[in-house]
């Protein structure tokens, strides 16, 4: 995915360049939009990513029905109804946890000096995760927290903890199940490719898109309106130790002070926007591995490129076109 730029046909999306293709700064070679795919779990051709256009965030203020942080990471459970191994979906934050971790740093949402393993970060991550999850079941008209809405919502169920008694993930990732991996070695907003994957049409396979900076979500350089917590648009700067109470569901508004609830809301508004706009990418890499290209006929999720009001926005859908696709590519649920 890309911001802001005409992209040619293929699975990444990307934000604010004048030429066309994925090239972004992938290590491993994925130089043309159509190369094919080399990582485990799939036969599809490499495809359609995401761009996103106005290059890097308009900080302060919140996005209007931006979705509060709320369910923890642990909470999302995979649909029991939900068998196919194509259709199970591991969002993993874990297996690049340090890039994760410079990437939240860089948008002001961690705190370096006390590690990844602080309270205060393993909250902060706790509330990115359940916003993006929350976002890419919305996406496929799942309500947020999962569960189907009957006779509305796609085949498709997700994950961010793979469960250990779940006897349906347990031969691993691009076998079981299919995996997305986020991260990336950039922690800042920037022009480019936001993620890649592969185009599989027909979604006939598992995926395994855990390429860092080649093939998966590149978070770090992702940005909405409001996704970076500053000293340019926020009273407090970037995270501190001391808001811990702001992040771990403790603290509710009008508890304390003026400024106290002022923090409170500055520090959620970021994480909110940020988590809605990774949702965002990661909505659109994963309808590529199922049977999604690129829909330029209306403003939607597979628009080959975005914008960071687009992908702040928690209510963008899947155009009527890519929803028939996703209909004969996944089912609906009954």
């Amino acid at each position: 995915m890309r911001m802001a730029t005409r992209f040619s046909m293929a699975a990444c999306l990307v934000v604010g360049l004048a030429a066309a293709g994925c090239e972004g700064g992938t290590p491993s070679g994925l130089a043309s939009p159509k190369a094919t795919g080399a990582a485990p779990g799939g036969g599809g051709t490499t495809g359609g990513g995401t761009t996103t256009g106005g290059g890097t965030t308009a900080g302060g203020g919140t996005t209007g029905g931006a979705i509060a942080p709320g369910p923890t990471a642990s909470s999302f459970k995979a649909d029991p109804a939900i068998t196919a191994s194509e259709a199970l979906w591991h969002i993993d934050f874990d297996t690049f946890a340090i890039n994760v971790f410079e990437n939240m740093v860089g948008h002001g949402l961690a705190v370096r000096s006390l590690g990844p393993n602080a309270p205060i970060n393993r909250a902060a991550k706790d509330k990115l995760v359940g916003v993006v999850l929350q976002r890419v079941n919305t996406a496929y008209l799942r309500n947020p927290d999962g569960t189907k809405r009957a006779g509305q919502s796609f085949k498709i169920t997700f994950v961010a903890v793979v469960p250990s008694n779940d006897q349906r993930f347990q031969n691993g990732p691009g076998v079981s199940y299919s995996r997305i991996c986020l991260g990336s070695r950039e922690s800042r907003c920037m022009s480019g490719t936001l993620g890649v994957e592969k185009l599989d049409p027909g979604n006939r396979s598992t995926e395994y898109a855990c390429q860092l900076n080649a093939l998966g979500t590149f978070m770090g350089r992702i940005c909405g309106t409001n996704s970076e917590l500053t000293t340019r648009n926020s009273t407090g700067g970037p995270l501190k130790d001391t808001d811990l109470k702001f992040v771990d569901g403790t603290y509710k508004l009008g508890q304390g002070t003026a400024q106290e609830d002022q923090r409170f809301r500055e520090i959620n508004a970021a994480l909110s926007d940020w988590g809605t706009a990774i949702g965002n990418v990661v909505a659109h890499e994963i309808g590529h591995s199922v049977g999604l290209d690129h829909d330029n006929s209306t403003r939607g999720i597979m628009l080959a490129v975005s914008n960071a009001q687009d992908l702040s926005d928690p209510n963008i859908p899947f155009s009527p076109r890519s929803r028939a696709v996703l209909a004969q590519t996944l089912g609906v649920q009954p």
